[in-house]
């Protein structure tokens, strides 16, 4: 009797253990099936890793390819067992994005990030990043992003003087060590109220910062973070990002310090910040610190590649660059005088020479949702504890908002143009309530720079200068190409 009920248990329990096999490699996946959702056969265990990463360097246009075959439609797709909606269609990315924000709120995360991770906007969740945003906005006001003028314009004049040193070198430039290195002095300058061109160790490691914090998270980091209870275990997992945070961390702490000694009052980002922290509900040290790792690392890797697209499709395209010179020069006549914020302001080609780089050499290709709470958009049914993958990469060369989505082309821009056409076509810094914050800076940094170098500089083409750009696709899109180009003095 007791070998029987012996047996019985075995049976049981080996019952439920071939079952939970069955279940988490196999059966989850039937979640997109099970609804009418197209999507691609999931592998057992791991889903559609391999689909998504078949080619490692460009996993963003790998998965346009697999919208393009669905023809747009809502298709699913699981990164390890999460269910993730790939949504192409921009209705109901507007829903999502806009009209119930309530429901997709937070990105891809259920869980705090580790410390000091966790102080970051981006990485935060629910209330923490609304009460956090809150405290942000007042600093990215109109005025307050006009006040950095000066401070950008320092940054400008320092860019103009290397280049200078740089004309009678055989070897010509390198536009993306231009794009780090005025992003680098800019974001130093505008943030913190500090110049690059000492070349202090901390200019050296900002340029560090950059590139380690959107190298990834490592491999065994990002597949981890999608097992069952990740957020117990996650902060002992190595992080390469989390490193680098660590370290911006220390700079920043030593800044903080230096800067409630001082009484003077600077027109920096940094300063705008710790002015809150005498207001009621105003910024603590924390936030200050996880804000201006943003700053630091996101501001100087993202605005940097942006610049080196940018001047890389100008000196590409000679006509372009011309056009871009006859404007700065018709408004910015006299290079004695300051450039002002009006006169940038008014210089609407060069806008839309940075807005077609931002299309075509997007800094983020994708960004993710979760769902939070059970809806229906146009008949389909979103689950709690799912995602939404929004390809930016995709929308971004749509046929129906651009005339010719796979070319460099600024009159894609054009008042008539952008008329014509849905704004959530054009999302380089997000869409909706979690639109990045600091897009209005990101838009005058690189407006600043593109006049500088241009109305100083003519741009030409040197021995090994790509036809192409080669793109490395990560959390964002980083060149790879050094872009070797010549540089002349202008007469006029």
């Amino acid at each position: 009797m007791e070998e029987q009920v012996f047996n019985a248990i075995l049976f049981v329990i080996a019952t439920i253990f071939l079952y939970a096999i069955y279940w988490y490699g196999y059966g989850r996946f039937q979640f997109f099936k099970n609804m009418g959702i197209d999507g691609i056969k999931p592998q057992w265990f791991i889903g559609n890793m391999l689909n998504i990463q078949r080619d490692f360097n460009n996993p963003y246009e790998s998965m346009h390819d697999m919208i393009l075959k669905n023809n747009y439609k809502t298709m699913g797709v699981f990164l390890m067992g999460a269910p993730m909606y790939v949504v192409s269609d921009v209705k109901m990315l507007k829903e999502i994005m806009v009209t119930k924000f309530d429901n997709f709120r937070d990105r891809m995360v259920y869980h705090d990030r580790p410390y000091p991770q966790n102080l970051m906007l981006g990485w935060m969740i629910g209330k923490r990043w609304k009460t956090l945003r809150a405290k942000l906005a007042p600093s990215f006001t109109t005025n307050k992003i006009k006040s950095t003028m000066e401070l950008l314009n320092r940054s400008g004049t320092t860019c103009v003087q290397l280049l200078t040193e740089s004309i009678n070198k055989k070897s010509g430039i390198s536009l993306k060590g231009l794009g780090t290195g005025y992003s680098t002095e800019s974001i130093l300058s505008a943030s913190f109220g500090l110049e690059a061109k000492n070349q202090t160790p901390m200019n050296k490691r900002i340029i560090k910062y950059g590139v380690d914090f959107f190298k990834g998270q490592g491999t065994l980091w990002v597949l981890m973070q999608w097992l069952p209870f990740s957020g117990l275990y996650m902060q002992y997992v190595p992080n390469p990002m989390l490193t680098c945070i660590k370290e911006i961390q220390k700079d920043v702490v030593g800044l903080l310090e230096e800067r409630k000694k001082e009484k003077v009052k600077r027109n920096d980002f940094f300063q705008f910040m710790l002015s809150t922290q005498n207001e009621k509900n105003g910024m603590t040290d924390d936030e200050v610190f996880g804000s201006s790792a943003n700053f630091m690392a996101a501001g100087q890797e993202t605005a940097g590649n942006t610049l080196s697209c940018a001047l890389f499709e100008a000196t590409k395209e000679q006509d372009v660059q011309k056009k871009l010179f006859d404007e700065i020069k018709s408004i910015w006549s006299d290079k004695s005088e300051i450039l002002t914020y009006e006169m940038v302001e008014q210089m609407k080609y060069v806008e839309m020479f940075i807005k077609e780089a931002l299309r075509v050499y997007s800094p983020t290709p994708m960004t993710l949702r979760a769902c939070k709470k059970y809806c229906e958009i146009d008949d389909v049914k979103f689950h709690p504890y799912s995602y939404i993958y929004i390809p930016i990469y995709t929308i971004h060369r749509s046929p129906v908002a651009y005339e010719k989505p796979y070319e460099f082309y600024p009159e894609h821009f054009t008042d008539e143009a952008v008329k014509n056409r849905e704004d959530i076509y054009f999302i380089p810094f997000g869409f909706g309530p979690r639109i990045c914050l600091g897009y209005k800076f990101a838009m005058l940094e690189l407006k600043v720079a593109v006049a500088r170098i241009i109305r100083e500089f003519e741009l030409k083409p040197a021995e090994g200068f790509p036809k192409e750009l080669t793109m490395e696709q990560r959390l964002t899109n980083s060149v790879v190409d050094d872009i070797p180009c010549t540089i002349t003095k202008r007469k006029d």
